[in-house]
């Protein structure tokens, strides 16, 4: 599989060393991958309910 056709995981965690873990594990595996530190506040809060 080529870089540009190469599956992208998104890697969330606040722990430095499983994130580092987590990037050698996937790119040997061909994998392209993004980090974030932490989550986003607006996907850790719930959906407000939508009633009509």
């Amino acid at each position: 599989m080529s870089d540009a056709n190469a599956a992208l995981v998104l890697v969330v965690d606040d722990d430095v060393p499983i994130r580092r873990f987590l990037r050698a594990g996937l790119e040997s595996a061909g994998y392209r991958l993004i980090e974030a530190g932490t989550a986003p506040t607006r996907c850790a809060r719930p959906r407000p309910d939508r009633r009509t």
